[in-house]
């Protein structure tokens, strides 16, 4: 089974987990709102439905703005829907009202949305049924309790072993690239090949860029998630393997730049290229299996004294490649 076809039925399973939640918990929200006394126990189940969002963090910030803006919206319609006629003026004038004084307590657009709601409905719906408005603001809350708790305590989103998985096949990726441009070196250093190393890198610098909006979505998906405490480790593993991949790219580009320039005024010869792209294959293989061993790299192996007898042009560019390599090393190593 290929890694694409993994992800398919790992999400599908997500998608099962997530009816499996909601059904359960709009069972239970239904059965509690009756048991309460609503004449209106559908009220409930809506809020479950609504509620449970992507995290849980995700989740609790939507019950919060849909308790204040039902509350708000209720407690508001029912002090001023009794002496209105019912027609859309009106509707639109208590809208404008409730909303604007919403506005006062809260500037969330969310908020604004269940307020309006709210007005909505118990300005049509509390003239035919007296409970509809104490029905309204009782189920919420149950609702919202009920999914909460069942998205909290039941199999909790955490995307942070997704994330991870991104994480190392990127890192996989990194080593390719830095392959590429050890061929690049060793085989003439055309512009040719350099834009395909270049654009394979660009390619790169976007994948890790997403990377790291996913990397987001997995930190928050573990706030509030009682289940998550072994998660923070990996999750601060993901975050030095981001670092070190940002570092990695940045000297990659440099080194590209440094060779080319070099390349270009004709003193670059075989010895030079043979010594540069096996120091790259080697950094490369660091991001297969990164480790603080395999971070601390011998530099002296790049024969410093052979380089003091060179030319001034060469030994500038050499010291320079020479100065990053050294960079970045160590910060592989204290990252590692």
């Amino acid at each position: 089974m290929t890694e694409q076809t993994k992800e398919k039925v790992r999400n599908i399973g997500k998608l099962i987990v997530f009816i499996v939640k909601i059904s359960a918990a709009s069972g239970i929200a239904w059965e509690l709102a009756k048991l309460a006394g609503s004449k209106h126990p559908y009220l409930a189940p809506l809020s479950v439905i609504l509620c449970v969002q992507t995290t849980v963090f995700q989740s609790i910030r939507y019950s919060f703005h849909r308790l204040l803006g039902t509350v708000l919206g209720v407690t508001l319609t029912l002090w001023a829907a009794g002496s209105m006629v019912l027609n859309g003026w009106t509707l639109a004038l208590l809208l404008a009202l409730v909303c604007g004084f919403g506005l006062l307590i809260d500037r969330t657009e969310s908020v604004m949305h269940e307020v309006a709601l709210s007005v909505l409905l118990v300005f049509a719906l509390q003239k035919q049924s007296d409970l509809y408005g104490l029905d309204r603001i009782r189920d919420t809350f149950i609702g919202l309790g009920v999914g909460l708790a069942v998205h909290m305590l039941i199999y909790p989103p955490n995307f942070v072993k997704p994330a991870e998985r991104k994480a190392l096949a990127l890192m996989k990726s990194l080593s390719e690239r830095f392959a590429e441009a050890a061929d690049w070196i060793q085989s003439g250093c055309s512009d040719e090949q350099k834009k395909a190393v270049q654009s394979a890198l660009r390619t790169f610098g976007k994948n890790l860029f997403q990377l790291e909006k996913q990397m987001e979505q997995a930190a928050e998906s573990i706030q509030f998630n009682v289940t998550a405490p072994a998660s923070q480790v990996l999750m601060r593993q993901n975050l030095n393997r981001i670092a070190m991949m940002k570092q990695g790219t940045a000297y990659l580009e440099n080194t590209l730049n440094v060779v080319s320039e070099w390349n270009s005024t004709g003193t670059l010869g075989e010895p030079e290229r043979k010594q540069w792209a096996g120091l790259l294959r080697t950094i490369g293989l660091y991001w297969i299996n990164p480790s603080p061993k395999a971070a601390d790299l011998s530099v002296s192996s790049l024969e410093l004294r052979r380089m003091d007898a060179m030319p001034d042009e060469p030994l500038r560019y050499s010291s320079a490649i020479f100065t990053d390599t050294s960079a970045l090393l160590k910060q592989l190593y204290r990252l590692s």
